[in-house]
């Protein structure tokens, strides 16, 4: 009978799965990743916007997400990039351009020479290096089209 029974030395201290946390608190294995821009926990592929990649991307198959911040606002304050297969998301500035631009900037990050551009559908262009390697929209309401002109 002991054989049916519980040995105190053979049970390991290995957490559940999914219960893993980062240094944040974050649970990965849940899908959720840190956000500095929220200063919160999110499900990146739920609370961002998924740019498609176009067909001169080398790598067709994985989006690119911006989240912005604050969450639920119509005034975009922050936002940063999430690139497939890096392990922590890119800043993105904010860019107010002079109103009547043809394709305004309003996101950019210079160190990772990503610019994403407003067309005047009110679709997004994603570059980088040069490149348009994602696209998003046009979609009505999207919070992106609240970066403002510059008056």
């Amino acid at each position: 009978m002991t054989a049916c029974q519980r040995s105190a030395t053979s049970e390991s201290a290995s957490p559940t799965a999914g219960q893993e946390r980062d240094a944040h608190g974050c649970i990965p294995t849940a899908g959720y990743l840190w956000s500095p821009a929220r200063g919160a926990c999110v499900k990146v592929f739920e609370a961002g916007i998924a740019f498609d990649p176009t067909p001169y991307n080398p790598d067709q198959t994985l989006h690119a997400f911006v989240l912005t911040a604050p969450a639920n606002s119509n005034k975009v304050k922050a936002a940063e990039l999430y690139w497939p297969g890096e392990a922590e998301p890119w800043p993105l500035d904010v860019v107010h351009t002079p109103e009547g631009d043809i394709r305004p900037l309003v996101l950019a990050s210079q160190p990772r020479k990503v610019k994403i551009y407003r067309t005047s559908e009110d679709a997004y262009l994603l570059e980088r290096d040069g490149k348009v390697l994602y696209t998003f929209g046009p979609k009505e309401g999207s919070v992106l089209n609240s970066i403002t002109w510059k008056k």
